[in-house]
């Protein structure tokens, strides 16, 4: 990147308190163990402690420079040669100076956005784009207020389109994360039961996500999974141009002869005048719909069928997505970043597709920021959980409580409702068998990762 610190005064109507103002930024930085030389740091206040008590760690170690909030102000040791941009709010100047560089660009960008599937189509839609692109991507799930502006201020000359997840929590998010990068494509994986908590409802939920499409406008162009009649009635209300993706005969792309196995899926890939098969290195049919998501940036990119099967054939997914792991003497799938009602269907139609004839089990946790929803959802989720065939269910927390009520009722026999990781432990030796297929989700702050960790 480059930018001097003159323009990062500009851009966030700063005052220079010390430092060379054609100075050139390298980098920015919000955590002091991770400088390299020539970054800016970003001092955030947090829960614990607050960034400017690390001023001059980062400074040691290489930083040009830092912001400094005005209320910080007298706390601040300005040092020699540093450079220190004295503003309002820190995580504003952040922001700015992110919509200030991206304005250098004209480089294409797309917002990936949805309630589940998100980042493993972000991840489709890089590797497909790199087989004739050079792409800048969100980096693991750095998707919110903080994290894409970090990422549009990787942006380096060389890289010739960007692919943005955007995630929200509320109201307003959405249309912010957008507002900074201005981008040209916008993909709506699916409009699920996340967040209820704080949007109240799944109207509540796809306006949140519709907020992407009110900032692209009539330049912008809309992907969007045509399986999901909320985006469907989106779509039908976006002035831009649209294309729906799905398995229906009047979408394209399309997805046609889906077979599983353990850990692929395979399927035609429909594209305008083509039928090409693709073997795709992930189990689900929800997996074939985010690549058939990025089979239609890569299309819209001039890419062959043939670029667009090589990419979705080789694509890398960010860890704790369905990963396969041998564990002692059991299969388990660590599907552990987060969980929400949608998501966690999905997950288990996975399991089902991949362990065949296996027994197969799960651990759940609490599912959360569902609001007046979550008894409802997390019962509807154990009635699914018992459909799938599932030989037993395992629940963490309180109000997983409600999924376990929810199988019960659907006729799974082997359910047992946990309050602690060491009690998911000895009932899953206790029920388990060797060769069985385990999936482990729930919502991040359940730890579910906790329990990967400790299966032997």
């Amino acid at each position: 990147m480059s930018i001097k610190i003159k323009e990062i005064v500009v851009a966030t109507s700063g005052q220079l308190l010390a430092g060379n103002g054609e100075d050139i930024v390298e980098g920015f930085s919000i955590d002091s163990r991770n400088i390299r030389k020539n970054d800016f740091f970003v001092p955030l206040p947090g829960e614990r402690t607050d960034g400017h008590n690390y001023i001059l760690e980062a400074l040691n170690k290489g930083a040009l420079g830092a912001f400094v909030a005005k209320e910080r102000k007298a706390a601040v040791r300005l040092s020699e040669g540093k450079a220190f941009i004295l503003v309002q709010d820190v995580l504003k100047a952040l922001q700015d100076t992110a919509v200030y560089y991206r304005k250098k660009f004209s480089v294409p960008i797309i917002a990936v956005t949805g309630s589940a599937g998100k980042t493993t189509t972000k991840d489709m839609i890089e590797a497909v784009l790199e087989i004739k692109y050079s792409t800048l991507k969100t980096a693991g799930n750095l998707n919110n207020h903080i994290g894409v502006p970090l990422t549009l201020l990787r942006l380096k000359n060389y890289h010739q389109v960007v692919v943005l997840e955007m995630g929200m929590s509320g109201f307003g998010e959405i249309a912010l994360l957008a507002h900074m990068a201005r981008p040209d494509l916008g993909v709506i994986t699916n409009i699920g039961e996340a967040h209820l908590e704080m949007v109240g409802s799944m109207e509540g939920v796809s306006r949140a996500k519709g907020e992407l499409l009110l900032e692209m406008g009539l330049a912008g162009k809309a992907i969007l999974n045509g399986e999901d009649y909320r985006l469907l009635a989106l779509g039908d209300s976006f002035p831009g141009v649209t294309t729906y993706y799905g398995f229906k005969k009047e979408y394209c792309p399309r997805g046609e002869n889906l077979l599983a196995s353990q850990e692929k899926t395979q399927f035609d890939l429909i594209l305008p005048g083509s039928k090409t098969k693709v073997f795709l290195p992930l189990p689900g049919k929800h997996n074939v719909l985010n690549a058939l998501a990025a089979a239609a940036v890569g299309h819209i990119f001039n890419l062959s069928p043939v670029e667009i099967k090589q990419g979705l054939e080789r694509v890398k997914i960010t860890a704790a997505r369905l990963d396969v792991e041998q564990r002692g003497c059991l299969i388990v799938i660590n599907d552990t970043y987060n969980a929400n009602p949608t998501s966690v269907r999905a997950s288990l139609e996975a399991l089902t597709a991949m362990a065949v004839k296996a027994r197969c089990g799960a651990i759940l946790g609490d599912m959360l920021e569902l609001g007046s929803e979550s008894t409802r959802a997390h019962y509807d989720t154990g009635i699914f959980a018992a459909l799938q065939g599932l030989d037993y269910l395992i629940t963490l927390g309180e109000l997983s409580r409600d999924m376990a009520k929810g199988a019960r009722s659907a006729g799974l026999l082997t359910v047992v409702e946990c309050k602690k990781i060491t009690e998911v432990l000895s009932t899953l030796k206790r029920v388990s068998s060797p060769g069985d297929w385990v999936l482990v989700k729930g919502s991040r702050s359940m730890k579910m990762e906790e329990i990967i960790d400790n299966i032997l």
